[in-house]
């Protein structure tokens, strides 16, 4: 009988073969499947690159119609301004740099504590302040009246001014800057001109050629004999460090020359209080 061996053995090869040829056909999917990933992944890499590190280039732009294009230049020349409209003021380097700086200060308002230096002088915080427009009697002045006694009238401008401003608000109006670095100023407490106040208390007179309101009150106060104008505005002549208030006035009869008097500023007929009593 003819045997069957070479028979079984081609038919178990078969499925070996098919087996093989499957095995092969996964590994080649699976090396494609890895590379399409990377490719994928090496292409979203390369787009979140673009989109970070080159942000700055601007987007495309769709244009629906048209858009107005920018002018061209004039080619014709600018007209020449005559030499004869130049102008040929000088100018002045080492002007008063109290002009200056009051182009630049814009008014301000301070706030309660107040230190009052005198009768248009004071202190806060760390700025000092000196009303302008006016000149008021000085800390440690010593004033006649009309009996002839002598009266504080320093103490009583501070006193006027400490008075009036409290710990309200004030708003200044920077009108320069002296020499010491105090800033002067018109200055209102609750819509009070402060200067004016003390003008009209008898405690400051105008600046000298100063006209309008203030002379007016000066010229009221005069007439109401209010303040120095009780004794016509006669100060004791002191030296400056004691009508500052920085020596203690001299009292009794000791207390300097009753006959030696310092006029009020105009007392040769400039100002409207300069009248015969």
């Amino acid at each position: 009988m003819p045997t069957d061996g070479p028979v079984t053995e081609q038919a178990r090869e078969i499925p070996r073969t098919i087996e093989a040829e499957t095995a092969a056909l996964r590994a080649r999917s699976a090396r494609r499947v890895a590379i399409g990933t990377v490719a994928v992944v090496l292409a979203i890499g390369a787009v979140l690159v673009w989109r970070l590190g080159d942000n700055r280039m601007p987007a495309p732009r769709v244009v629906i119609g048209s858009e107005p294009r920018p002018a061209r230049p004039d080619p014709r020349p600018a007209a020449r301004v005559p030499a004869s409209a130049w102008s040929t003021a000088a100018f002045d380097v080492l002007s008063e740099p109290e002009e200056t700086d009051r182009a630049f200060l814009a008014p301000f308002t301070l706030s309660a504590p107040y230190e009052i230096v005198d009768s248009m002088t004071f202190r806060a915080g760390e700025r000092r302040i000196r009303l302008g427009l006016a000149k008021g009697v000085r800390r440690g002045d010593v004033c006649f009246g009309a009996d002839g006694l002598r009266f504080a009238c320093g103490l009583m401008g501070r006193a006027s001014l400490a008075n009036l401003i409290r710990s309200s608000p004030v708003t200044c109006h920077p009108l320069g800057t002296a020499g010491d670095g105090t800033l002067v100023a018109q200055c209102f407490v609750n819509g009070t001109d402060i200067a004016a106040h003390q003008i009209r208390a008898g405690l400051a007179l105008p600046e000298p050629g100063l006209g309008g309101t203030y002379q007016a009150i000066a010229e009221q106060a005069r007439e109401a004999v209010a303040g120095a104008w009780n004794g016509g505005w006669r100060l004791m002549d002191l030296p400056d460090d004691k009508r500052d208030g920085l020596v203690r006035p001299p009292e009794g009869p000791r207390g300097g020359d009753p006959t030696r008097t310092v006029e009020p500023p105009g007392a040769d007929g400039d100002q409207p209080w300069a009248k015969s009593q």
